[in-house]
Formats: C-alpha cells, structure tokens, sequence
C-alpha cells in the first residue's frame, strides 16, 4: 500500500476531494490536506506520490519527504512546484496536459484577441451611451500576430487563426523550423513587428518580467496584448503605464502576478483593458476530463510506468529516478 497525499488551496479542495480522490486506488492510502496545513512529519515520511493542486511544493517541503517518487499536478500549471529541486532529487513531476485544456484554452485566447481587436468593452459600453462614436474596432486580416511560446496551445492558436489572412510569428526558448504557417523569429522581432501579441509561454526563471519596462517599448505604438498563460511573465506596473500613454493600445488579461487580483491594482479601472480572474479557458469539457488524468497518471507511477506528460524527463537519461 502507497501513501498518496493531495494538497491544495482552500479552495480547490472540493475539487480534490469530490472529482480526483473517488478516481484513485482504494488500495491505497489516500489523504487530503489544505495547502495550509501542517502535515505531519510522518506522512510526509512515507508519501510516494504528492497530488498538487496550486499547492506550493518548495525546496522545503520536498526535504521533508524522503521516499516521495513524484508530484503530479492534475492541471497543466507546474510553476507553483520547485522543478530543480524536485529533478535534483530524482522525484518526477507530472502534469495534466489534456487535449481538452488545450484546445480550450486556444479557442479562449483567440476569443480575447478578438474582443481586444473589436473594442469589445467600448461597444457594451454604447448601450448606456448610444451617442453616434467613430468606430474603434480593428480588422484582424492582414495583421502580423505574435505568440510568444510555442506550446500545444499556441499550436492550436496557431491553427485557428491562419485561415484568417494573417502573419503569423513565433517565439519560442527552443530553436524551430517554420511550420504551419508560423515562422520563428528573435525576440526583439515578435515584439516589433506583432499588431497583437498572445503571451502563451511557460513561467520559469527565464520567463518571468520577460516583458518588462524596455521590451513592451519596443512594441508598434497601439499594439494588443493578450496574456492567458502567467500573469508574472509581464511586469503589471510597466504594462500598466504602457497602455496609460498609449504605447500599448488595448489588453486583455486572464493572468495576474498576484491571484486573485489585488484591489488596489494598478490594471484596475484602465481603459481598454479586458480582465477575466483566470477562468476564461475553464471548459465543463476540460474540467471533466482532469481528474481522470490526474488519476491515470497516479496509476501509472505507482506501476513503475512513466506518464506521457512527464515535465522533467531529463531524470530518466540521469538514471536518477526515485523508485519505490
């Protein structure tokens, strides 16, 4: 019998309790712990497979668990785990890469582009101001658009978009051929030449304040931005005196540094700004199918096997895969 422990904030435990547990092994020991919890030294001692929901999973933590094998994360976010930490203990981290999340995810940030591009907000506005307005939308055809990361859901952004009669750019951490229609360029050549810009890349080290103060300048004057991936990849502070001076047209956010999104923010009550409180691509299909994911991958390293959503799959080349 294996020790599963689930962790999550108060309030995913619902979540937790009611969609993944029923889904596991009754063979084994299976516990639930608020992210806020202490739990005991004990069980951490003995867990093999910690399930994290938005739970940090830090340095300390994974100190404290000396036969932990792996820590799945039922969604695809990983970044409130600590992946170097974890690789350099040989415990494998696995996430909930679902086709389902993906595909919803793509066809909500191509909803945002398009409500930023069409003015959205300023049309629902006109229904308490029906006063005759010079039209502010902006055609999507013939514009350049920019995806910065090149996951599976820029793919699917990707897709969706080129009958279009768009330009299609790409950055990604990692040097690609063009395909499909997207060609991969520096940097400094997304930001410049985007008319809308899609932040779909990872949050890491690397990543994180990527677009601060220098680079949103050097974006085209009046450019869209649209972030559905981590709101700490954009510096909030220089984004928002960006669309203050106009330098960024309009923004649509489903991401924030800080979640939820503080009162006193400085993206609150900005014109032409769009925020949603990372929700925007929460499908009933793609919540439907992550607790069987979760639960399959749960199965399959308790098994000895390798999930097919392995985030650091550089342990297994290092030979230094934890096992039980």
């Amino acid at each position: 019998m294996a020790t599963i422990l689930l962790i999550g904030r108060d309030d995913v435990l619902s979540f937790l309790r009611d969609r993944v547990m029923p889904l596991l092994d009754p063979a084994h020991e299976a516990l639930l712990f608020s992210e806020r919890d202490a739990i005991p030294a004990a069980l951490l001692d003995r867990a093999e497979i910690l399930v994290a929901l938005d739970a940090r999973c830090d340095r300390a933590l994974l100190e404290r668990a000396p036969r932990l094998r792996a820590i799945v994360s039922p969604t695809i976010g990983i970044d409130h785990i600590a992946l170097d930490d974890a690789t350099a203990r040989g415990i494998m981290v696995v996430n909930g890469a679902v086709r389902e999340n993906a595909e919803s995810m793509a066809e909500a940030t191509v909803m945002l582009l398009l409500a930023a591009f069409y003015d959205l907000q300023r049309s629902m506005e006109r229904l308490d101001r029906p006063q005759d307005q010079a039209p502010t939308a902006r055609m999507l055809a013939g514009k350049t658009l920019g995806l910065l990361g090149y996951g599976a859901i820029a793919r699917g952004v990707a897709r969706r978009l080129a009958p279009w009669g768009v330009r299609l750019l790409a950055h990604s951490r990692t040097a690609r051929r063009d395909e499909d229609g997207v060609a991969f360029v520096p940097l400094e050549t997304l930001l410049r030449e985007s008319d809308g810009l899609m932040v779909l890349a990872s949050l890491n080290a690397d990543s994180r304040h990527l677009l601060n103060a220098e680079r949103l300048s050097w974006m085209k004057r009046g450019a869209i931005l649209v972030n559905t991936s981590r709101g700490a990849i954009i510096d909030e502070a220089a984004l928002a005196d960006a669309i203050r001076s106009g330098a960024i047209g309009r923004a649509a956010l489903d991401v924030f540094e800080t979640e939820p999104l503080p009162r006193d923010s400085a993206l609150r009550g900005l014109p032409h700004v769009l925020l949603t409180p990372h929700c925007v691509g929460h499908s009933i299909e793609s919540y439907a199918a992550i607790p069987a994911k979760a639960a399959e991958n749960v199965a399959l390293l308790l098994a000895g096997k390798v999930p097919d959503s392995l985030c650091n799959p550089e342990i297994l080349a290092s030979g230094a895969r934890r096992s039980s």
